[in-house]
């Protein structure tokens, strides 16, 4: 059986880490949002050429992005927001896979790279990495293979 990206301890925190490579063979990894990364989401949601291709009407200020990272994301976490980092743990971006409303086992995933990442197919890689493996972890999770079911489901707050 192959390891699964989601580690759970002893005080019931689950964490997360997701890895691939561009198409340069330059390794990234994602893990979940912290509150320490809000300068970089900070810096990133407020580039005009990044935030075009966003649906967000207007830049967030911080206080906007760490509320919205204290209380959206860190609650039971993982809620499938992962910052991304290059090999040497500089900050590339996050990527998003949120339930669509009234779409019961629907998400929709979003993603924003730093500019400086563009065009080294680290979206891509991401974005397979969240469909061919965190989907279906998650999946099997809500489902309860191998796993306490209700204890997992109240983790990621399926009820």
């Amino acid at each position: 059986m192959a390891r699964s990206i989601f580690n759970f301890s002893d005080d019931d925190v689950v964490s997360v880490c997701l890895s691939g490579v561009d198409k340069n063979n330059k390794e990234w990894y994602a893990r979940e949002i912290q509150t320490y990364d809000t300068s970089n989401y900070e810096h990133l949601l407020s580039d005009i050429n990044i935030m075009k291709y966003m649906y967000q009407e207007r830049q967030l200020i911080s206080e906007e992005i760490k509320s919205r990272i204290d209380n959206d994301y860190l609650i039971r976490q993982p809620k499938g927001a992962l910052t991304i980092l290059d090999e040497q743990s500089n900050f590339i971006g996050f990527i998003l896979s949120k339930p669509i409303p009234r779409k019961k086992g629907k998400s929709e995933i979003v993603y924003t790279l730093s500019k400086k990442y563009w065009d080294r197919g680290i979206g891509q890689s991401v974005l397979s990495k969240m469909v061919t493996v965190w989907g279906p972890e998650v999946r099997k999770i809500g489902l309860g293979e191998n796993l306490k079911q209700q204890e997992i489901q109240e983790i990621f707050q399926f009820n």
